[in-house]
Parts: structure tokens; C-alpha cells; sequence
């Protein structure tokens, strides 16, 4: 239940929810509600959110418990709501009914917002459309895993920043072990160097892409993009 949280703890969720990325704790105040540490402390000991320190400032994500409480909270919005006017609860509220209606849950609304290398809306497929077969690797050598993923990725991005499937990034780096490099794709991601985002059209996913993506801040990632 949320009803024990406080307006800005609620608020909170809710704008970590609809942001789906990592939130520097100082953008907060922009977004939502300013978030004091006794507040920010409460949701990490409920581990409901992670707060860990990059640089020099906290960088606020979901976890998993987070999103589904974010998402009870959000289908809990009415018209007598104090997290907004009226007009802003019925649009939540037609919103709500749309989602219950297709069998759609939150986590596949929100998400990053698009970059320039990203497609329009309406394409079926990411910018790299275009089938490559995976190159046939050696078995390989000691290196690091992140020199690894950037050299593969640069090798299968057709432009800069443009946005690679985990699929082809993960065929380009067999033989690496997996769970190096999901760790090292997530450490990229918190400290935001990459970008990772869920396919757009979930129906296009293949079983080798659902068993490529990594799951992180409560969402099935499928795309990479470095900064």
C-alpha cells in the first residue's frame, strides 16, 4: 500500500515511473516534489528505490517493488486526486481505462524519450532495420568487458548514438560471459554512459530477442545506445 507514504514520497514514484531512466536526485524538484533525505532514506530502506552516488549527486531509480507500487498508485488516481486538477485525473483516468481495456500494464507506456537517432513513431523496426549477420568469433582473449561492448557496439551502430539491438551485441560478443556483461551493461546504464530501452513494438520481438534483453528498473531492455 502507498497510503502510508508521504505526497512527496508518492509524487515521487510516479515521476521515477513516467521518467523510466535514472533521475539525478537535484532534477526532482523540476520534475515532481523536491525529495528531503529522510524521505529519499524512507524508499531506499523499502527498497523501493535505489539511490546510489554518481559523481558527485544521487541518481534515483525504480526497482522492481517500486515500479509495481508506482503503477498501483497510478491506477488509483481519481478525480478527487491531490496530485493534480481535475482535468489531469480525467486524462489519467480515461488513460487507466485504455490500459485495462488493451490488457497493457505502465511499464509499457512509459518510456525514455526518443532520441534523434531513434525512428518515428508508426516504424516497425529501430533505426537498425537493416539484418547483419553476426560475425564469427574466436574465442576470446582476456579483456575488459567494457572495451569489449563499446568496440561491438561501434561495429554495429550505422551511425553515431544510433540505437543497437541487444540481440546483434550479444551474438557480436559470444563467448564473453553473460553475466559480466549484463553486469557491466547495467553499471554503463546507472552511471549513465548507455542508454537501454524496451523495443517500442513488442510485437515485433523474436524469442531470441526476449531471451537477449536485460531486465533493469523493472522493464525487459532490448535496445543500447552509447553516449
Amino acid at each position: 500500500m502507498t497510503t502510508d507514504l508521504t505526497f512527496v514520497e508518492r509524487t515521487t514514484l510516479l515521476v521515477l515511473m513516467a521518467e523510466s531512466r535514472p533521475v539525478k536526485n537535484t532534477e526532482l524538484s523540476t520534475l515532481g516534489s523536491r525529495l528531503e533525505a529522510k524521505e529519499r532514506k524512507n524508499l531506499v530502506s523499502r527498497q523501493l528505490i535505489t539511490a546510489p552516488k554518481v559523481g558527485r549527486g544521487l541518481v534515483l531509480e525504480l526497482t522492481d517493488a517500486g515500479w509495481q507500487l508506482a503503477a498501483e498508485e497510478f491506477k488509483r488516481l481519481s478525480v478527487t486526486s491531490k496530485l493534480g486538477g481535475k482535468a489531469f485525473a480525467t486524462l489519467v483516468l480515461a488513460l487507466i481505462r485504455h490500459l485495462e481495456r488493451v490488457g497493457t500494464e505502465p511499464n509499457e507506456v512509459f518510456l525514455p524519450v526518443a532520441s534523434e537517432s531513434m525512428p518515428p513513431a508508426g516504424d516497425s523496426k529501430p533505426v537498425i532495420t537493416d539484418h547483419v549477420e553476426p560475425e564469427v568469433v574466436e574465442p576470446p582473449a582476456p579483456a575488459d568487458v567494457e572495451t569489449r561492448i563499446r568496440s561491438a557496439y561501434h561495429r554495429l551502430a550505422r551511425e553515431p548514438k544510433a540505437f543497437v539491438s541487444l540481440t546483434r551485441l550479444r551474438a557480436d560478443l559470444a563467448g564473453l560471459d553473460r553475466r559480466a556483461v549484463d553486469d557491466t551493461l547495467s553499471s554503463l546504464y546507472r552511471e549513465q554512459k548507455i542508454n537501454l530501452i524496451p523495443e517500442a513494438n513488442q510485437k515485433t520481438l523474436t524469442d531470441e530477442d526476449r531471451s537477449a534483453a536485460l531486465h533493469i528498473g523493472g522493464q525487459n531492455r532490448h535496445m543500447v545506445t552509447i553516449k
